[in-house]
């Protein structure tokens, strides 16, 4: 592909740096849906955290497909899909039983929707974790 091994070494290096930074931003943003989930749980801001977790689940799939487009062999193929696949469940089962509640059972029933969220994501979020 390069005749020269500098350029060679400098394209492996700035990939690899780009990919580092996908991921981290990956990280970053689950986590942020994760916290905000749990916020609006409490009691915050419904529409203010919806839309934030709407856009954080956005900029993840972006970098999910960023990611994929910058990785050439199989293997890292294979294990980013597999990736990006358990992250999108964690979110959208997130997304959907956060957009369910209303504002009387957050306020009522805290406790149950928290242990009802902790048991569907708890698995869902293990199988990330193994990713990262």
């Amino acid at each position: 592909m390069f005749g020269n091994i500098e350029v060679q070494y400098k394209y492996l290096q700035d990939k690899s740096m780009i990919g580092t930074i996908y991921t981290l931003e990956i990280e970053k943003d689950v986590n942020f849906v994760s916290r905000t989930s749990r916020d609006i749980l409490l009691g915050s801001n419904f529409s203010s955290d919806i839309q934030k977790i709407e856009n954080s689940i956005k900029s993840i799939k972006a970098n999910f497909i960023a990611l994929e487009k910058i990785t050439d062999d199989f293997e890292s193929k294979k294990l980013i899909t597999d990736a990006h696949n358990s992250t999108s469940m964690f979110l959208d089962n997130t997304l959907i039983m956060m957009k369910s509640l209303t504002q009387d059972e957050i306020k009522n029933s805290t406790s149950n929707i928290y242990k009802n969220y902790k048991n569907k994501t708890f698995t869902l979020c293990s199988r990330i974790k193994s990713y990262i």
